[in-house]
């Protein structure tokens, strides 16, 4: 079975050739109020990000990877694996499609084939997204679509401006 590809996708590690592909999504200012990062980031930052980047969860607690259409090789986005608790067994996934390519499926497929192989491979019993439904309403869609139910509304939690939101949190049991 191949775990990190189906037939319009595929996830794979960060490579050198990715900093443009980083810089871009990590400078994308419509992204900023989305996430947890508000500033920009500068090549050389992201270069040594590249250059240090661990590929392993367990260590690291984090696994980022690139989504490539396996058609063209070209990259469409990130996801990410976050605050990995080998004791719990769950994970934060978060991720960013370019412009360019939102509501065209990549995400779903992206998060489908990111569940299979962290329950399969990694052993990660549950994972959660946190979203700002307010700001975000088409990614609470796509992981609602996946099954992801609401866990918890963290109220007030992000503060953008000088406004807060609440987050939603929302789970899935993946194993």
């Amino acid at each position: 079975m191949k775990y990190l590809e189906n037939e319009k996708i595929r996830l794979r590690a960060l490579e050198p050739e990715d900093l443009e592909l980083i810089f871009a999504i990590e400078n994308d200012t419509e992204l900023w109020d989305l996430g947890t990062a508000n500033f920009p980031y500068s090549k050389f930052a992201v270069r040594q990000y590249l250059n240090q980047q661990p590929q392993d969860i367990f260590q690291a607690g984090e696994l980022r990877m690139v989504i490539e259409e396996r058609q063209t090789n070209q990259s469409v986005g990130i996801i990410d694996l976050l605050n990995y608790s080998i004791q719990n067994k769950h994970a934060e996934i978060a991720i960013a499609i370019k412009k360019e390519y939102r509501q065209k499926g990549y995400a779903g497929n992206a998060i489908t084939i990111l569940e299979t192989y962290a329950a399969n491979i990694l052993g990660i019993h549950q994972l959660y997204a946190k979203i700002n439904e307010a700001l975000n309403p088409i990614a609470s869609k796509c992981f609602a679509s996946l099954n992801y139910k609401k866990a918890a509304v963290l109220p007030d939690w992000h503060k953008i401006q000088n406004k807060y939101y609440d987050i939603t949190l929302l789970s899935k049991i993946i194993s």
